[in-house]
């Protein structure tokens, strides 16, 4: 979702309001909003939209440096585990036996996420290997011997990046206020590799 940072919408009518830059539609004087049918119910009957962004849903915009960010490192940093990632991964991107000798180191699959029914409440980031083992599970189909090289686009983490979120998040954002930040944890992550101990539960 892309929001406005300065509230100006093109029009003056809507220039103030925090809207969801997707759903603001404007052709020369006219303006028009998008609506999903539970918003619009909501505001007809006087009463605040549950997801609206005014509904305490807005914290901010992330600085740009944050937006290349990938789920595996969303996940190192975060507070809450209440899902479990599960991805399944098979050799080339079809799925005839042609397909994948022509790209034998090309993989293909899909994540999903899963409620684990534990709400458990991190005191200490980032999160160390084995809680993010315990969280993300891979299913590799295939013939051929899975290699780390082969997954090191999705489960590895950038440590650079991933401890510069922690501390502009523990500076900017007031649940990460009493959060203890251990570098000693980030140093059992690779420089570029792997999630350790990942491969051999795969």
């Amino acid at each position: 979702m892309e929001v406005s940072g300065d509230h100006v919408q093109g029009h003056p009518v809507l220039n103030g309001l925090l809207l969801c830059r997707g759903g603001v539609i404007v052709d020369d004087s006219q303006a028009s909003l998008r609506l999903c049918s539970q918003c619009h119910s909501s505001l007809r009957s006087g009463s605040m939209p549950q997801y609206a962004l005014a509904n305490g849903i807005y914290r901010g915009r992330l600085p740009d440096e944050f937006h290349s960010m990938t789920w595996v490192e969303e996940l190192a940093c975060s507070l809450y585990r209440t899902w479990n990632m599960v991805t399944r991964l098979f050799c080339g991107l079809g799925d005839k036996p042609e397909d994948v000798e022509r790209q034998p180191r090309v993989m293909s699959g899909n994540t999903c996420a899963c409620e684990n029914g534990i709400l458990d409440l991190a005191s200490i980031l980032p999160r160390t290997p084995a809680n993010m083992r315990d969280l993300i599970s891979v299913s590799f189909i295939g013939s051929g011997e899975l290699k780390s090289t082969y997954m090191m686009p999705v489960f590895h983490i950038r440590k650079p990046l991933v401890w510069s979120f922690l501390l502009w998040s523990k500076q900017n954002n007031p649940l990460y206020k009493d959060i203890t930040l251990d570098s000693c944890i980030l140093d059992q992550y690779p420089d570029y590799d792997l999630i350790p101990g990942l491969l051999k539960e795969t």
